[in-house]
């Protein structure tokens, strides 16, 4: 009896017990209904799909501190400092460089003619 109980216990069933109760269905162990394992699946993969997006945020930050302190010659240590910080912080570097740091806004388009 003790051990059947243990194979009862699956991080599966947990989850699924979890989406009956929210859809307030009465759920008895060890029937599963198609619609909650697919429900089950479908928040699974946004999660997924949030923490790679989120991923993809912190690392695009990173990368563009590490550009602009290459750009101005800075030391790496500096560099890998900095690009941490703006790992970790990306919400604060985006428009921190936007409004300050940007060094393409800052330019003028050479009007001059170069060698024909």
């Amino acid at each position: 009896m003790e051990i059947e109980r243990q194979k009862e216990r699956t991080w599966r069933q947990y989850f699924l017990n979890i989406i009956h109760a929210v859809r307030g269905e009465e759920q008895f162990t060890g029937s599963s209904t198609p619609a909650a394992e697919t429900l089950m699946g479908f928040g699974i993969f946004i999660i997924v799909f949030v923490i790679i997006i989120a991923f993809l945020v912190c690392y695009g930050a990173a990368r563009l501190s590490w550009c602009y302190n290459t750009f101005y010659g800075e030391s790496t240590g500096s560099k890998v400092i900095f690009s941490v910080l703006c790992f970790l912080f990306p919400n604060f570097y985006y428009p921190f460089y936007a409004l300050f740091l940007d060094p393409v806004c800052g330019r003028v388009k050479n009007q001059s003619g170069g060698r024909r």
